[in-house]
């Protein structure tokens, strides 16, 4: 694995493959809010060097190529997104190429799941 998928870099995933999404927080909400969602302490999404497990995610929304100079589009992260299918009510104790013994971690589980809804939600967008 060469940079930037490297120990140092954090970016290798339990030295099978390779960590495609790692989000790690504290979440304390304001005083006087109402929590909205569940959001998870940590998302670890990785896959296999042996066997693809890469989401396929697609951007819906209007894209004018200009006939001179640049194009320059905006990509949007949606969070509300990423924690939504983290948190997804999904059995991930069968997932084929995952190693059943990651699965004891809990940021494994919420990677896991998110990678399995990342084809079905509108992660990202268009910005203006």
């Amino acid at each position: 694995m060469a940079e930037p998928l490297t120990v140092t870099s954090q970016m290798t995933w339990p030295a099978a493959g390779y960590l495609y999404l790692r989000y790690e927080a504290l979440n304390t909400p304001a005083e006087g809010s109402a929590s909205t969602g569940k959001v998870p302490p940590a998302v670890h999404m990785g896959g296999s060097v042996v066997t693809e497990l890469v989401p396929r995610v697609t951007v819906s929304g209007p894209l004018s190529v200009p006939a001179s100079g640049t194009l320059v589009k905006s990509l949007q992260l949606s969070m509300d997104e990423i924690f939504a299918g983290a948190t997804a009510d999904i059995d991930v104790s069968k997932t084929e190429g995952l190693d059943p013994g990651l699965l004891s971690e809990d940021a494994v589980v919420a990677g896991e799941r998110l990678r399995q809804e990342l084809p079905k939600r509108p992660v990202f967008s268009f910005g203006p």
